[in-house]
């Protein structure tokens, strides 16, 4: 079968794309601009068009969308006229993804990424080399080919996690975000409590238990496990000890000790990650041993606390998108102990920007500056009124932090080699295109 991905270059259509490769089809695909992902693609014999045009799915037999096309993409509005089917990204991974006897799917706002990296490096580690569908590039990539399990991103924009069918189901934390779909926090709320009522009835439910709301959880049918720091948890991490923000940890399960953990990656929060990892892993008899060592031995993902080496200060690269993900990253950042932090922020999306504009007004404490690029815009059209501008001004009027826009890259790049010296640490952060600005500064 021959299968055209429109949006090919997105990190989740790129996995799919790798994974009906490795089955035998035929794949092609476009994306707006060329990537190292396209790149990457294309060095695996898929073929990737940039830019999107009609001809460019002739002979296809299938068309995949991202959620991100428009309804009047050329591609799209081509397979409808010409009877050829289209499924959205999300169906093709639930098909896929339920074909399999051992399915986890892993979601929450924040961590999902480095949990589904986090799992495929313990299970490795275990002589269990699954199929995996990440949502960042990992060592192995974002698609990793094997067996049984089966590990999946599941994310909650436009309910796309809700064509998964998993026999374990984790649930790493719950907030207000995609607001622009969803209206309100109690929306996100009840977009998961139907994700958990997707978990097999003979299956888990793996949550934070020191953050998910209990009535997320009520309609589940599956077994619940919970995890945490608070000792009402069925799995519990204590004796905590760092240098410099990387973790180690006793882990207690049923109130007795279970084993011990040293993370590589850096952040308090990787600890609620990591643990999610150690019941899954547990709730499939893996060797406890085995699992702490995958866990241990895992490197991160891209774009996640991702040093940038270069000849005049410390920068550090990550994808921290929503207010509380940047709460995490200043205080991992604090515990390197640098002389000055400046930040970089790139906010992503209008309406983010202006659903948690008072959240981003306050999450910066403790950057010394702070620096705002232009809104990134995704899929979006402008919304008047929100603009980094707006947001630095309010910032400066708070007294937070000191805040100033950059026009472009250009100018943000000028500024920091200006602000930041050999004892700083500059943090490059956002999840749209910001990750440009690093080849400007090395």
């Amino acid at each position: 079968m021959k299968i055209h991905f429109v949006g090919i270059g997105g990190i989740g259509m790129s996995a799919l794309a790798q994974h009906m490769a490795k089955k035998g089809h035929t794949i092609s695909g476009s994306d707006a601009v060329k990537s190292e992902v396209t790149d990457m693609l294309e060095s695996k014999g898929i073929k990737v068009f940039i830019g999107h045009c009609d001809k460019n799915v002739m002979g296809a037999d299938l068309c995949v969308a991202t959620s991100a096309a428009s309804v009047d993409n050329p591609e799209i509005l081509y397979c409808v006229q010409n009877k050829i089917g289209v499924l959205a990204r999300q169906e093709l991974l639930g098909k896929e993804f339920n074909a399999y006897k051992t399915r986890i799917a892993v979601s929450g706002t924040h961590g999902k990424t480095t949990t589904c990296g986090m799992l495929a490096a313990a299970f490795e580690n275990c002589g269990h080399m699954p199929t995996a569908f990440i949502g960042g590039m990992t060592k192995r990539g974002n698609y990793i080919e094997g067996g049984e399990p089966c590990i999946a991103e599941a994310c909650e924009y436009k309910a796309s996690f809700l064509t998964l069918r998993p026999t374990i189901g984790v649930i790493l934390n719950v907030e207000t975000d995609h607001l622009d779909y969803y209206k309100d926090l109690l929306g996100v709320e009840r977009a998961f409590s139907k994700f958990a009522s997707k978990v097999d009835k003979d299956g888990y439910l793996v949550y934070n238990g020191d953050q998910v709301p209990e009535h997320i959880l009520k309609i589940t049918k599956a077994k619940r496990i919970s995890y945490g720091f608070e000792n009402n948890n069925d799995y519990q991490a204590v004796n905590l000890k760092h240098k410099k923000g990387v973790y180690a940890f006793d882990v207690i399960r049923d109130g007795k000790y279970f084993y011990s953990v040293e993370l590589r990656i850096r952040g308090r929060h990787n600890i609620y990650n990591a643990l999610a990892t150690v019941v899954v892993c547990d709730l499939l008899n893996l060797d406890a041993a085995k699992c702490a060592e995958g866990i241990n031995l895992f490197e991160g993902v891209e774009r996640r606390w991702t040093v940038v080496e270069n000849e005049f200060t410390n920068v550090v690269l990550d994808y921290a998108h929503h207010p509380n993900e940047i709460r995490a990253l200043i205080e991992t950042a604090r515990q390197q102990g640098y002389e000055k932090i400046v930040m970089v922020f790139q906010p992503h999306t209008y309406s983010r920007t202006q659903t948690l504009f008072r959240d981003f007004v306050t999450c910066f404490k403790g950057v010394n500056e702070l620096i705002l690029l232009p809104i990134y815009a995704a899929r979006e059209l402008p919304i008047p009124g929100v603009t980094s501008e707006r947001l630095t001004r309010v910032i400066n009027e708070v007294g937070i932090t000191e805040a100033r826009s950059a026009k472009d890259f250009d100018d943000c790049a000028n500024i920091i080699k200006e602000k930041a010296g050999k004892d700083d640490l500059v943090l490059v952060v956002g999840a749209g295109d910001v990750n440009k600005l690093v080849n400007l500064l090395v």
